[in-house]
């Protein structure tokens, strides 16, 4: 064998210490994988997400414009209902027509109700007006 003693370390001979294309490319992964981790948890404090409402518990919400210089508009309920808050959008359940009856009728009907909205501002969604339903 080849091998030389240092204080620190064994050195292997030259052809033993070349690295594997696969394994060069999974060093490469696993440094920038944790570099990326790291960066993304430090940036996390700077960072603007887009969500749905029921998911911002704890989280700030910012007051928009729809241009520059325009008065930011709170998103609350009120202004997305009546349309002043510039980013918001409709939930849909989308249902094939040939299925719309029955109990699938049903469902559709009960998450249109009182009862359903109900359910829907309980899980922190904004509920329809009811000259939407």
């Amino acid at each position: 064998m080849t091998e030389r003693l240092t204080t620190s370390r064994v050195v292997l001979p030259k052809a033993q210490r070349r690295r594997s294309p696969r394994r060069r490319w999974a060093e490469w992964v696993i440094e920038r994988g944790i570099f990326l981790v790291s960066l993304s948890a430090i940036l996390m404090v700077f960072l603007i997400f887009y969500g749905g409402v029921a998911y911002g518990e704890g989280v700030k919400a910012l007051k928009i414009s729809k241009i520059d210089g325009g008065s930011a508009i709170e998103p609350k309920e009120e202004n997305v209902l009546n349309g002043t808050y510039p980013i918001s959008r409709y939930l849909f359940n989308y249902v094939s027509p040939a299925k719309d009856n029955g109990a699938v009728a049903e469902y559709i009907a009960w998450c249109l109700s009182d009862e359903g909205q109900v359910v829907v501002k309980d899980v922190g969604y904004f509920p329809l007006p009811k000259n939407l339903r």
